[in-house]
Parts: C-alpha cells; sequence; structure tokens
C-alpha cells in the first residue's frame, strides 16, 4: 500500500512540475534558443 501512496505523490509531484515547465517554456526558454528571431523582432535588447 506505501508503494502505490508513493507513486501517486510522485506523478503529482511529476505533472505540477511538468505544468510549470510548459508555462515557462515559450516564456524563457524559447528565446533563448532563438536569439536571432527575437533580436530581429526587437525583444531583446542586449
Amino acid at each position: 500500500m506505501a508503494a502505490a501512496r508513493n507513486l501517486r505523490t510522485a506523478l503529482i509531484f511529476g505533472g505540477f512540475i511538468s505544468m510549470v515547465g510548459a508555462a515557462f517554456y515559450p516564456i524563457y526558454f524559447r528565446p533563448l534558443m532563438r536569439l536571432e528571431e527575437y533580436h530581429s523582432a526587437g525583444f531583446l535588447h542586449f
């Protein structure tokens, strides 16, 4: 019974972390991976 509870807890936390990652991907990681696209559009100023 304890293994099922641990698995459920791991799945809940894993889902939460996945949702946070999916929310931050377009905000933070996509501009870092496509710098030339964002520089030409004028979104990044450095």
